[in-house]
């Protein structure tokens, strides 16, 4: 068995031999102008792509396999046109770092959606990307994504940019959406779109909700719910749209938040009435269904998005001061809730590291870490990197988890 081991602040990592990988990727790097859906559709379950700053018309549909998809160079790239992910198989998984998706087209219900998770037992893994719905697009929408994990990322509603009369009746985009998901959110921003308001006789449009959930598991940490604005009435009498709501869950649902923040739309006022409250939209409401909220601690991690085979990367790991921790790394994703831990654990093994952080006195560390080189054949790994903390006042948590592309050192 090859080990590495690497001091720093008298902090001893063991890195443990590469493991039969979970899934051996060839790297496929993607520049501005290619065709990103014919690399996609070229790749096998396992495969990378490293893609550069650029605009790709069409997002991507990533049907039936795993694939990595990660952000490379300095830039960013933009999926113009939504990313779908569907009907990948238990023991695959999908992982974006680094993207920016802009939904689809809005032609009706289930349209202009940034991403769209539908069919999908395997992993889904987001990481610093953001997702923009398109007209009233929704941010997200998961339908059977029984272990989506996002970590930094964003999730907004779309608005339309003019008005029809037919927007009176039609709520905008909400951040995220999902039915019967088991649903991990860790210092992510979610915010429905604010309502347009009536530029002809009409009520206001409603402002979205900025996430909506419904069966399955929810988990989220240090992370921002906030609700679109109602959108102003025009003309004698009309209604203002009504505010979003910060979240909403509905039964069977367990679902908790740690040091996470809820806020409301706002209803907008009316057209000129007698009863000016008569026709005032209402609130949102900030939290709504059962939701189990504790104050934390919550534990971050920096770690850079890509990285190449035996070179040194440095880990951050941030709890409260005085938390003990234990730092893990896979190429095995998991998502089992653990309730000594007050969160689920997003890795199993075997392990990749699996170290000691010991005490943090100051809150925070830093893990200098040797990568291995990869076994011959193999171009690219994904490990998933997560640290446990036990709060000094009592309590064990899990923090979040952040993927960690690895790719032979020719790419």
């Amino acid at each position: 068995m090859l080990c590495r081991s690497v001091l720093f602040s008298s902090i001893a990592l063991a890195v443990f031999a590469l493991n039969a990988p979970a899934q051996v990727g060839a790297v496929h790097v993607v520049v501005n102008g290619m065709n990103l859906q014919a690399v996609v559709n070229g790749a096998q379950s396992g495969d990378t792509l490293l893609i550069q700053a650029g605009v790709y018309p069409g997002g991507a549909t990533i049907d039936g396999k795993g694939l990595t998809l990660a952000a490379d160079g300095p830039g960013e790239p933009l999926l113009d046109g939504g990313v779908r992910i569907a009907n990948v198989g238990a023991g695959q998984r999908v992982v974006l770092s680094g993207m920016k998706v802009q939904g689809e087209a809005w032609t009706g219900p289930n349209t202009g959606r940034a991403l769209a998770v539908d069919s999908t037992a395997g992993a889904v893994r987001l990481d610093r990307c953001i997702f923009l719905g398109r007209e009233l697009g929704h941010g997200a929408t998961l339908q059977g994504a029984p272990d989506f994990v996002a970590t930094e990322c964003v999730f907004r509603g779309g608005s339309p940019a003019t008005w029809s009369n037919s927007l009176s009746t039609l709520r905008a985009g909400s951040g995220l959406t999902s039915s019967g998901g088991v649903v991990a959110l860790y210092a992510s921003q979610l915010r429905g779109a604010s309502g347009l308001d009536a530029a002809s006789v009409s009520d206001g449009q409603a402002g979205g909700d900025a996430a909506a959930l419904s069966g399955g598991r929810f988990h989220a940490a240090l992370s921002v719910f906030r609700g679109g604005q109602g959108g102003v009435g025009s003309g004698t009498c009309m209604f203002g749209g009504a505010g979003g709501n910060g979240l909403v869950v509905q039964a069977p649902l367990s679902a908790r938040a740690i040091a996470s923040t809820f806020t409301k739309g706002n209803g907008a006022a009316g057209g000129p009435c007698f009863c000016i409250l008569c026709v005032e939209g209402d609130d949102g409401v900030a939290l709504v269904g059962p939701v189990a909220t504790l104050a934390g601690p919550v534990t971050q991690l920096e770690l850079p998005r890509v990285a190449r085979e035996t070179t040194t990367v440095n880990v951050m790991v941030a709890s409260a001061p005085g938390a003990v921790g234990f730092l893990f790394a896979s190429q095995n994703a998991a998502h089992t809730s653990n309730a000594a831990y007050n969160g689920p654990i997003l890795v199993k093994g075997p392990y990749e590291v699996r170290t000691p952080l010991g005490a943090l006195p100051s809150g925070s560390t830093t893990l200098s870490l040797q990568l291995p080189t990869l076994p011959p054949g193999v171009e690219s790994q994904t490990w998933f990197v997560q640290a446990l903390v036990r709060s000094p006042t009592g309590g064990a948590f899990a923090g979040e988890c952040r993927p960690l592309v690895i790719v032979d050192d020719a790419f």
